[in-house]
């Protein structure tokens, strides 16, 4: 960042971790405290920087914690990304990372490429990313998740269309049809020749908001290229780029700092709720070429991108279990009553053929009570024989366990993903092991569903 920054170094906590005291914590612990004392929708209300991804309403943001606080110690929850914060009166900034606790080194401190994190990241957005070899020694989490999104977002935008907004133009032709502008009128068509000065608002394409979004796209091919090279040159996206190119006559590379200014608000319209998001992730990405997303009328504020990791672990297994014939459907509700009667459910996965529904659990997973009732109810209201909650865990020993309930009958299974503490310091290669680490997963599953 080129403004005047205090961020020495960055924070790089593990999701579901206690927070070391070491020389940091005092340092920090004015974060520590606000990020425990208030909710996630009360932080995103407060600082409208703040991305969450999934952002739906079926997320609870009044129960999310970024972290939490026990007597004098804090710690993480499942969420994972980058958060700075900035106390203008003090002039005191932070910059946290929040990462996968799978994804140490060999000394047991977190990995800032993050691997693991970035293996998930690929698997919930289609796979798309699993070829992307890092530049070596290079940490650029933070330009990773705004990329994602960054793409995301712009295929959700494709199904409304280009953004549009009301502008001024200034012309001076023939073709007369807005308000006269005399003044510009008699300097500039004097002697008359048939030429008229007048001035018209307009709805177009051609606005600062679009031009926001190419600036974005040219900082990420100008200098994030490998990025560029596996997300943006997808068909679909590269064909909504070449259409904001193709419509954006006036775009100038060069106003980049004009533009920033003049999309310093957000985008209100309803209808184009995804451009909104397109906004704040272009000016996240565009902090390097010299702005500020700070507000210096407010004494603190905070702004970054955050993953739930229990959304990101859902979506990996349900690629992982998606050829068992498991559905994972976020908005299949099923209703607890028959009639008369308010309430639903939705399990994370369920397999008609197999009669099983299974539950996944990011956290740190020790077999608590309520975990455990929640997927027996399922079973019960689904009339299905067998059920389970699967989890990550860096415990080798850790196997597929089968247990037969008590009264109605049924089978219950734990069944642990086991991924060691670093799996490869070999970037370029991690992807192979991870298919590899899958692959031997699924087949032990489906091993273990075929003996039933």
């Amino acid at each position: 960042m080129k403004y005047d920054s205090k961020i020495e170094e960055p924070l790089l906590l593990k999701d579901n971790s206690q927070i070391p005291s070491d020389q940091n914590f005092e340092k920090n612990k004015r974060i520590f405290d606000l990020l425990s004392s208030k909710n996630l929708g009360k932080l995103k209300e407060e600082n409208k920087n703040i991305i969450i991804h999934p952002d739906d309403a079926s997320y609870e943001l009044d129960k999310l914690y970024i972290l939490k606080k026990e007597e004098e110690t804090y710690k993480t929850t499942n969420l994972m990304g980058v958060i700075y914060y900035r106390n203008n009166k003090e002039q005191f900034e932070a910059l946290i990372k929040i990462g996968s606790r799978f994804d140490e080194d060999e000394k047991g401190d977190i990995n800032p490429n993050q691997p693991f994190l970035t293996y998930m990241l690929s698997m919930a957005f289609e796979g798309i990313f699993l070829d992307w070899k890092p530049p070596v020694g290079e940490s650029k989490i933070w330009d990773l998740l705004l990329i994602f999104l960054f793409s995301f977002y712009i295929k959700k935008a494709i199904i409304k269309g280009l953004y549009k907004e009301y502008i001024n133009f200034k012309y001076n032709n023939y073709n007369f049809k807005g308000v006269l502008d005399c003044h510009r009128h008699i300097i500039t068509n004097i002697p008359f020749l048939g030429k008229i000065s007048y001035n018209l608002r307009e709805r177009t394409p051609d606005n600062p908001t679009m031009h926001l979004i190419r600036h974005a796209d040219c900082y990420i091919k100008e200098k994030r290229i490998s990025f560029y090279n596996s997300l943006l040159t997808q068909i679909d996206v590269s064909e909504f780029l070449k259409q904001v190119i193709e419509n954006t006559p006036s775009f100038n590379s060069r106003n980049i700092q004009k533009t920033l200014k003049q999309t310093n608000k957000p985008v209100n319209h309803p209808y184009f709720v995804e451009y909104e998001n397109l906004r704040k992730i272009s000016r996240m990405l565009l902090m390097d070429e010299g702005t500020s997303l700070y507000d210096p009328k407010k004494e603190e504020e905070i702004y970054g991108v955050l993953f739930d990791g229990a959304w990101l672990w859902e979506c990996f297994v349900g690629k992982l279990i998606s050829e068992l014939k498991f559905n994972h459907n976020r908005k299949s509700n099923r209703h607890i009553f028959v009639k008369n009667g308010k309430g639903s459910f939705r399990p994370d996965f369920f397999s008609e053929d197999n009669k099983c529904v299974l539950d996944a659990k990011y956290k740190n997973w020790d077999y608590p009570n309520s975990d455990i009732y929640q997927v027996i109810s399922y079973m019960y209201l689904l009339k299905f024989e067998k059920g389970g909650i699967i989890f990550p865990t860096a415990d080798p020993n850790k196997d597929i366990e089968e247990r037969i309930l008590n009264g109605l009958g049924g089978k219950w299974f734990t069944i642990p993903f086991n991924l060691p503490p670093m799996i490869t310091n070999d970037l370029n290669s991690f992807p192979h092991e991870m298919k590899k680490i899958t692959s031997e997963w699924t087949m032990k599953l489906k091993n273990a569903f075929n003996k039933l």
